[in-house]
């Protein structure tokens, strides 16, 4: 028997990742027409398509803002580089396995820290547009980490390096995976950072929004 109630997991997804100001209108015209009788396979590819219309329309109307973001985000993860060739006397993606577990792991931390906080600056300082301007960051970070050229400069590559040296310590060696699992790791964590696991509303921010 068909449920009245929208797919779940489609509606969280719209609700969270959705970047128009209408939102929530758009999750309760989906809603009713969902009742009135659309398939549940129907709800799903709507939702997917208002999470990328509305990402693409948000990035393109505010183009200022989102080269801003960028460059808030990449101005964090220099500043880590820079730290940890500072202290360490090379760069993160040269980390090698006989580094100390408890240096690895405090790495580790350090970086998943870092990558939280960079989500946490751009969605407070991009209010009105924080989901589209968060996702167009994770989004050039997931493509720069996994392309040839630069590759060392985004946050999939170091990450995966200190996963890997990690790891080396109990005994499992899987570079191949590492990769993967770096980026997954900062998808969550600039998601989680920015707020978007939370009630779905837009975050506070530290000054008055100019857009």
């Amino acid at each position: 028997m068909r449920s009245n109630q929208p797919p779940s997991i489609a509606k969280w997804l719209l609700r969270h990742f959705g970047s128009s100001p209408n939102n929530e209108s758009v999750i309760g015209d989906l809603d009713e027409r969902y009742r009135q009788g659309r398939s549940y396979l129907w709800y799903w590819k709507q939702a997917f398509q208002a999470i990328a219309t509305s990402f693409v329309n948000e990035v393109w109307e505010h183009k200022l803002p989102a080269i801003r973001a960028l460059l808030i985000g990449w101005a964090i993860k220099v500043t880590w580089i820079s730290i940890f060739a500072h202290t360490y006397g090379r760069p993160p993606w040269r980390l090698f396995f006989y580094e100390g577990i408890d240096t690895s792991v405090l790495l580790f931390l350090i970086g998943v820290l870092t990558m939280m906080g960079s989500g946490w600056i751009i969605a407070r300082t991009h209010r009105a547009h924080y989901r589209a301007l968060v996702l167009l960051f994770i989004a050039v970070e997931v493509i720069g980490g996994f392309s040839r050229a630069f590759s060392f400069y985004y946050w999939t590559p170091p990450m995966a390096k200190i996963i890997i040296a990690v790891l080396y310590h109990v005994g499992i060696i899987r570079p191949a995976a590492a990769i993967w699992e770096g980026a997954a790791i900062m998808v969550i964590s600039v998601l989680f950072g920015a707020g978007f696991f939370s009630t779905g509303e837009a975050p506070r921010v530290l000054r008055p929004a100019s857009q």
